[in-house]
């Protein structure tokens, strides 16, 4: 290889000096990075000004916001970071290397599961405890204080998601045929329906389970039992599921909107309509995200666009398409700071500078 092509490929292999402070429509100020990777996850610290971006090559970017200077970087897989999820502390990745792998916002990286050779199929993190459930194949492991504390084998297919219950006494797994949930010390329930499950989450009051289904339709089942709720009208999987703060509706991705369904009843969603929001753009939404506090709700397309939407009023955009699609929205925990990251491997940063900003803004 000649030394012009040698420096091309390194070229090609770095981050895009790409930063940019401006206002915009949304009336915040804007910070943009660029990795030469796709950003497929990110998380804020506490403070709201330190970002950890998970990118698909098995490294975490962290980003401090306001200083000058490159991201930092820690390798968490050799190869290619399947999955991610964000902690108040850090996030924890799993990867094709067989790994699942914590890293903090400050301090050195932490191994908590490796089986070489086999590829993390899901991650759930349970907050009040600090358990970890890993998918990996059939197998479902909970990992909690440096140790295995619970393993289940029963699964009829590979695992494709779980989800723990908000109190944290069961966990839900995803696969073909349906939802399996595993109460812990108590035994185990399949929630059938027919066709793979590719995303689960539980409401927040534990009495509904929702799936989303490979044939593009979500599904919901009364933990007490009775037969679920198709929720079809969708033009994708609705594998982005976001609740609102006070657990009473549920943002959902896979159409040309938001679709938003309600859980505030005695009966959840059934026998009623969801909320559609959002104006037609003929492209699917990919990734959706409600504000921790606000009835608002971010969402991002699978061209790239991104916006912040309330349930009655017009979308103010975060952020134009540049032609890839959104993979991940994270809101800072003051829900000041909106992060949108992108296969193309943009990661834009919204601020909004005064508390009371956004609920103006926004209606």
């Amino acid at each position: 290889m000649s030394a012009l092509a040698d420096q091309d490929q390194a070229d090609h292999g770095r981050d895009q000096p790409n930063i940019e402070r401006a206002g915009s429509a949304s009336g915040g100020p804007a910070f943009t990075h660029t990795f030469a990777n796709a950003a497929i996850g990110a998380a804020f610290a506490r403070t709201g000004n330190r970002l950890a971006v998970v990118l698909a090559n098995g490294e975490v970017a962290h980003l401090t916001l306001g200083e000058p200077g490159e991201p930092t970087r820690t390798v968490a897989h050799a190869e290619a970071t399947l999955h991610w999820l964000a902690t108040a502390d850090g996030v924890i990745t799993g990867g094709d290397d067989g790994r699942v792998v914590f890293t903090p916002f400050v301090g050195a990286p932490r191994l908590l599961l490796c089986e070489p050779g086999r590829w993390i199929n899901a991650l759930a993190f349970e907050p009040d405890t600090g358990r970890i459930a890993v998918a990996i194949g059939r197998s479902v492991r909970v990992v909690g204080e440096g140790a295995e504390q619970s393993r289940f084998e029963t699964h009829p297919s590979t695992v494709a998601a779980l989800a723990f219950t908000p109190a944290g006494e069961a966990l839900a797994a995803a696969h073909y045929g349906g939802v399996t949930l595993h109460v812990f010390g108590r035994g185990s329930r399949l929630f059938a329906r027919k066709g793979s499950m590719v995303a689960v989450t539980v409401s927040a009051d534990a009495r509904f389970i929702v799936a989303a289904a490979q044939d593009r339709e979500a599904v919901t089942w009364p933990v007490a039992g009775g037969e679920p709720m198709e929720m079809a009208g969708y033009g994708g999987k609705p594998t982005s599921l976001s609740w609102a703060g006070d657990g009473r509706h549920l943002a959902t991705s896979g159409a040309d909107g938001v679709i938003v369904w309600p859980f505030d009843g005695r009966t959840g969603p059934f026998g009623r309509r969801a909320l559609e929001l959002a104006p037609e753009r003929k492209e699917l939404v990919t990734t959706v995200a409600f504000h921790p506090r606000l009835r608002r709700i971010a969402y991002g397309y699978r061209d790239g666009f991104a916006a912040v939407i309330d349930f009655k009023g017009e979308p103010q955009t975060v952020v134009e398409a540049d032609g890839e699609a959104v993979a991940a929205l994270a809101w800072s925990p003051d829900g000041l700071r909106l992060a949108v990251c992108g296969e193309s491997g943009r990661v834009m940063v919204r601020t909004w500078p005064k508390p009371g900003l956004l609920k103006r803004l926004f209606g």
